[in-house]
């Protein structure tokens, strides 16, 4: 080798060597920079066996391997009904790749689904346990890691607006107690102006303590109660303490007391209610707000200004995380592809939800448990809550509306086809008219039929609201018959007796008065002497036999039952004195008829 060429390779040399050193001193920095970006992934993992701990860090850069083995390994277990262990596997994929998005959703969903009604009924709160985990895993671990993966904000919407929201599980009734029992605390009064407040608090204890006056009453809590020195526990203790002040000590109650009404009681709990919703239910209050204002019910008196949403209601949630995976991960509106529009469609679905099911009514009542003779006790009574779902009329206006947003964005889409959305709003509308006529709601009934008409014009529509109504009333499969005109007058008047029971007055009176339209009309229809024979009973009667029903539904707790016979009593005395007369009636009637059958 010429000597050239020598000191060619010894200045190559050196600049490689140049090279490999300023690298390595970049190296650290490069590092850090990866952590801090969450690029590399070194968690340690837990309970595994050691030939897969080992494996774990033997593999370097192939851990994406042994991920793929896993995986498969996990997929087959579901298959096999495994469900715990493959949930196990699934927890160390999410160690090994948490930016692996799918594992998320695989593990949230078979807490949330599979391992959950493995587990009996009987047994609602173990299943709310992991169905409360499937969420809480994709809420605070898997989307935190995966920020712009719009499946995992679908998925979570979707275990809101499905499991618990929807009606397929045997204790869905209890996932809903439980999350009512949870966010009213946290939302009370449910006022726009509350909303205000809570947006404004003080996002941590230090700056709200930064008023002399609210770090006075901070420090007479502390002196009472050692407890509230945790400062990471205040919002949750002080919530606490004003919902059972009875359960902590005398110096606590004195504490509140002496602080009532004031605005530092005030302030404290505005702070308290946002903390917990931001830092425990990862809420934006500012999205909230602007979900109440888009989506927020109206009422027949004031379509204007709308209230906020139902945030005790599932279908509530599922919205929020839906549209905040919207605004996060999806692509500004273009809802181009299927995750973006699948999370658009849940929003709609949700609100059609709320609009048919929002109204969630609380009652408690008695269930009679079974004693246990290995430990003593007999079979008793105690008192368990319950809930009841009814239609919100109020949501008509926003479920409206995004149905008419929808169809006007698809239409923009090449090759979209519109027609089952305008099909699905044409018979949301024939509904709505019916059901705001027959509730007494005549003047906004009359809105949405114009609607109707103007938007979908049709020979079944060119009529009298009046008209229509009965139409949709008497048209049936098979033909109307007594029975069957009976048995709807039934079924309106006991859903009268229910809305005076918790104290809907206007939608019982509505349901009422309807009724006896129903009677007065099909009794004018039946006119020929073979149907004057048969006749229809007594609109009296009628009402009689829809108390029975009401008050022989097990499901209605007694305390309701009892509620009503009290308000008619002493509020509407001509209708209990009515159905008294009728039920004394009846009673004879079926002891003349027991008598004559004794008698053959």
């Amino acid at each position: 080798m010429r000597s050239r060429d020598i000191i060619i390779v010894l200045i190559l040399l050196m600049f490689s060597a140049t090279l490999l050193f300023t690298a390595s001193m970049q190296l650290d920095d490069i590092n850090k920079t990866r952590k801090k970006l969450r690029l590399v992934s070194n968690d340690p993992l837990e309970n595994a066996p050691p030939s897969l701990a080992f494996a774990t860090v033997a593999m370097g850069a192939f851990r994406g391997l042994l991920v793929d083995v896993l995986w498969m390994r996990a997929e087959n277990l579901k298959q096999e009904g495994k469900f715990f262990d493959a949930k196990q596997l699934a927890d160390w994929i999410t160690v090994l790749q948490p930016r692996f998005a799918a594992v998320w959703d695989f593990q949230s969903w078979n807490m949330a689904y599979n391992i959950s009604v493995a587990i009996p009924a009987s047994q609602p709160a173990e299943r709310w346990r992991w169905v409360r985990n499937g969420y809480e895993l994709l809420r605070d671990r898997g989307i935190v890691e995966n920020p712009k993966s719009i499946k995992l904000y679908h998925s979570l919407a979707w275990i809101f607006e499905h499991k618990m929201g929807g009606v397929t599980d045997d204790v869905h009734k209890y996932y809903k107690m439980q999350l009512l029992m949870a966010m009213r605390p946290l939302i009370s009064p449910n006022t726009n102006e509350h909303f205000d407040q809570l947006s404004a608090a003080p996002k941590t204890l230090d700056e709200l303590l930064k008023d002399k006056k609210t770090a006075e009453f901070y420090d007479r809590l502390k002196e009472a109660d050692p407890e509230f020195a945790k400062k990471e526990d205040v919002a949750k203790n002080f919530l606490h303490l004003t919902l059972n002040p009875a359960a902590y000590p005398q110096k606590l109650q004195d504490v509140l007391e002496d602080y009532a009404y004031s605005d530092t009681i005030k302030n404290f709990m505005y702070f308290a209610q946002s903390y917990e919703l931001r830092n425990t239910w990862k809420l934006d209050i500012d999205l909230m707000i602007w979900l109440n204002k888009k989506y927020g019910p109206t009422t027949t008196k004031d379509e204007k200004n709308r209230k906020p949403l139902n945030w005790e209601h599932p279908d509530t949630h599922a919205i929020y995380w839906a549209q905040r995976g919207l605004n996060v991960a999806g692509s500004k509106g273009v809802g181009h592809y299927v995750d973006e529009s699948n999370t658009d469609r849940l929003i709609f679905q949700c609100l059609q939800d709320l609009y048919k099911n929002g109204k969630i009514i609380m009652y408690s009542m008695p269930v009679l448990k079974k004693g246990d003779p290995k430990l003593g006790t007999k079979d008793h009574t105690v008192m368990m809550q319950t809930i009841f779902l009814r239609p919100d009329l109020s949501m008509f206006n926003s479920v409206n509306e995004a149905w008419l947003e929808r169809i006007a964005k698809y239409s923009k889409f090449r090759g979209s086809n519109v027609r089952p959305l305008k099909s699905g709003h044409r018979k949301m509308l024939e509904a709505a008219t019916l059901m705001f006529y027959q509730s007494g709601h005549i003047k906004q009934a009359s809105r949405v039929f114009a609607e109707l008409r103007r938007l979908y014009p049709r020979d079944d529509n060119k009529m009298s609201i009046e008209a229509f109504c009965k139409k949709r009333i008497f048209d049936v499969p098979g033909g109307l018959t007594i029975t069957r005109v009976t048995t709807r007058i039934i079924g309106v008047l006991r859903e009268a007796y229910f809305r005076f029971a918790v104290y809907e007055d206007d939608e019982a009176t509505g349901r009422e008065k309807y009724a006896n339209v129903l009677y007065n009309d099909y009794k004018a229809m039946i006119t020929d002497e073979k149907t004057d024979r048969i006749g229809l009973p007594e609109f009296s009667r009628l009402r009689y036999f829809a108390l029975l029903d009401f008050l022989n539904d097990p499901a209605i707790p007694n305390d309701m039952k009892q509620s009503f016979f009290n308000r008619i009593k002493i509020e509407r005395p001509k209708l209990y004195d009515s159905l008294n007369a009728q039920r004394e009636k009846f009673e004879k009637e079926m002891k003349e008829k027991q008598k004559k059958q004794d008698a053959k």
